[in-house]
């Protein structure tokens, strides 16, 4: 069987014979040689076409690929890097572990997204707070804030934990948590009967403890219960599918960085392979890239050339 290639050739030869033996006329001859190298030019535009959308839908499948598994090692990247830093924070990778561990399951669940409770969670084991008690911390502070607010989250965070570690309430930090939305001596004043005006005393005697302050955040956030509500609303189901969203692109970028990682280290080693040779030897790779180059822009242009050979 002829490839088209060969059948156009034979059809221009008949055609010259035919020509040639006085059978046609020169003006038909014409006619039918123009004709058939219109033909091969659309020919060659139609395979230019072909390539260059080809090419065009072939990068934005790869470039689409490639942001997604970037993003997902990325994710993993990150999320190692934090586990490196809790488990210096707690001085165990198993407590580590279990913390983010917990942590994950609760962004997944709730308002919070993961970077605002990795923020908070920092800022209380910096400032000494027992690794037990931060997802207690946590549930309270979102509920009383809501936790759809990161920075009303980093705020009160930042506050308790300067309060946890001074053990007493002083005017500063209360200042701060109402700015961030609650206020513990309200809270307390519901509990125990007493007025603002005698408690804000207390304060300012120290008799305000922090085990006292943690009471007035554990009853207002069994009372107001809100991320439990924000988790209902259009904005809380929206975190929540953004949280599994990036758990599941996590979990692919933790299967990827042990490959990712074992290229990185070739790189290094190749680049510094590169440094050592001697100025001709890097000129002669370099020009042996620009061949590379040169070649496949020789190929990409081939439709190129076969439409011009047909005008």
């Amino acid at each position: 069987m002829l490839t088209p290639t060969e059948r156009y050739k034979q059809a221009v030869g008949e055609i010259s014979q035919l020509h040639k033996d006085g059978r046609i006329s020169q003006e038909t001859y014409n006619r039918a040689m123009q004709q058939s190298k219109s033909i091969l030019g659309d020919l060659g535009s139609s395979l230019t076409q072909t390539g260059v959308a080809t090419v065009t839908v072939g990068g934005l499948i790869t470039g689409s690929l490639v942001a997604l598994g970037t993003s997902a090692v990325n994710q993993a990247r990150e999320y190692e890097q934090t586990m490196v830093s809790f488990e210096a924070m707690l001085g165990s990778q198993v407590r580590a572990k279990s913390l983010l561990d917990d942590l994950t399951k609760f962004s997944a669940e709730t308002p919070f997204t993961m970077p605002t409770l990795l923020s908070a969670t920092k800022m209380l084991l910096q400032f000494q707070v027992p690794a037990k008690d931060v997802m207690k911390i946590l549930k309270s502070i979102g509920d009383v804030t809501g936790g759809s607010d990161a920075g009303k989250v980093q705020s009160m965070a930042y506050a308790f934990s300067q309060m946890s570690s001074a053990g007493r309430l002083m005017g500063q930090d209360l200042m701060q948590m109402v700015n961030a939305g609650f206020n513990p001596l309200t809270e307390m004043a519901k509990t125990t009967g007493k007025s603002l005006a005698v408690l804000r005393e207390e304060m300012t005697q120290g008799k305000i403890s922090a085990d006292m302050v943690k009471a007035a955040f554990a009853s207002a956030s069994d009372r107001l219960d809100l991320m439990s509500k924000q988790s209902l609303t259009l904005g809380g189901r929206m975190s929540t599918l953004s949280d599994n969203t990036g758990l599941f692109w996590r979990s692919i970028g933790e299967q990827l960085l042990p490959t990712v990682g074992y290229f990185v280290d070739k790189m290094a080693a190749l680049t510094g392979w590169f440094q050592r040779l001697s100025q001709e030897t890097k000129k002669m790779i370099a020009y042996a890239g620009m061949a590379a180059v040169a070649l496949g822009t020789l190929v990409t242009a081939t439709g190129g050339v076969i439409a011009m050979s047909g005008a």
